[in-house]
């Protein structure tokens, strides 16, 4: 197996370095991307003391998933529900 240059090294190091960072200092994405999700499904979780519980204006009940568009919430609606210790909720990122 031969050994690979320094002049190589340096090459895929800037080549890896254009794929991250721009050149006009800006921020960028990540180069595999972020799925940004299509709506939240909540659920009330079974330790709560009450059969149903409001937050963000909403009402969830135990044993029922309420589905929520993601392009409903705002982004502090969206940090309360994950936050929320008597929640579960999670992503939906397909249809």
């Amino acid at each position: 197996m031969a050994k690979k240059r320094a002049s190589d090294s340096a090459k895929e190091a800037e080549e890896d370095k254009k794929d991250t960072v721009p050149d006009d200092g800006s921020e960028q994405a990540p180069k595999y991307g972020v799925i940004e999700p299509i709506a939240h499904q909540v659920q009330l979780k079974a330790t709560h003391p009450n059969e149903s519980y409001w937050r963000i204006g909403r009402c969830f009940t135990k044993g029922e998933i309420v589905e929520i568009p993601h392009s409903s919430l705002s982004e502090a609606q969206i940090e309360r529900l994950y936050a929320d210790p008597y929640l579960v909720v999670m992503p939906v990122t397909e249809g």
